[in-house]
């Protein structure tokens, strides 16, 4: 497993990296163009897009504002530190695997 040191140069470079890549997710998931599409063909929008808007959306928002408090990355059950490789894969992952399992997934 992976770690970085948090307060390291290192971790500050991941942290911009995870930043980057919120913020990127964020503003797909909010894109007018691709919801007046949606709607246009389908009347409204698909299941994914309200999933993704409504639920990821708010899990994003939430690993932001962990790295603001300094928290980012720290398990919201456990307490310990989340992988750096499910960071990568999940950014707003808020608990670390064992412990979603336990909450039912969602992050």
């Amino acid at each position: 497993m992976e770690t970085i040191e948090r307060g390291t140069v290192e971790w500050s470079r991941f942290l911009r990296r995870q930043r980057r890549q919120i913020n990127a997710r964020l503003k797909r998931y909010r894109d007018p163009g691709m919801a007046r599409m949606e709607l246009a063909a389908t009347g409204d929008l698909t299941p994914y897009r309200h999933y993704k808007t409504e639920t990821v959306s708010r899990f994003l928002h939430q690993a932001l504002d962990q790295m603001k408090s300094g928290t980012y990355g720290v398990c919201v059950v456990c307490g310990e530190d989340i992988p750096i490789k499910r960071l990568e894969l999940v950014p707003a992952a808020l608990a670390c695997v064992s412990c979603d399992g336990k909450r039912g997934g969602s992050t």
